[in-house]
């Protein structure tokens, strides 16, 4: 981005912003998004907002951990994917290590946003 933002980083707020953001991103290149993937373990609050913004919200699978199941990731990635939207820790308290590898690392036929949001 050739920007930057001193929005709230956290709370509804900061997911509202960063959804809000992420839309204007892909508006930008020519393609809104249709969707937002949000693992299963995610907070409840998580799809609640992507719908409230406007984005159909499509379930990721965890895997037997309870972190994002990479290759479930990769078979859900395409080009209405607008971002993947994580909670660390998840709501079974589970904290990851590191950040799933990147979406665009899954799969070559998509380009999105991922977001870590902190509790």
């Amino acid at each position: 981005m050739d920007a930057i933002t001193l929005q709230p980083g956290g709370g509804s707020a900061g997911r509202v912003d960063r959804i809000v953001d992420g839309r204007a991103y892909h508006q930008s290149k020519g393609n809104a998004r249709k969707k937002i993937l949000i693992p299963d373990s995610a907070h409840g609050t998580n799809p609640a907002t992507a719908a409230t913004v406007g984005y159909a919200v499509e379930n990721l699978k965890s895997n037997e951990r309870g972190m994002v199941d990479v290759a479930a990731l990769a078979a859900q990635m395409n080009e209405d994917v607008a971002a993947l939207m994580v909670t660390n820790p998840n709501t079974l308290e589970f904290s990851s290590r590191k950040s799933p590898r990147s979406p665009n690392s899954c799969t070559p036929r998509a380009v999105c946003s991922t977001w870590m949001a902190p509790t």
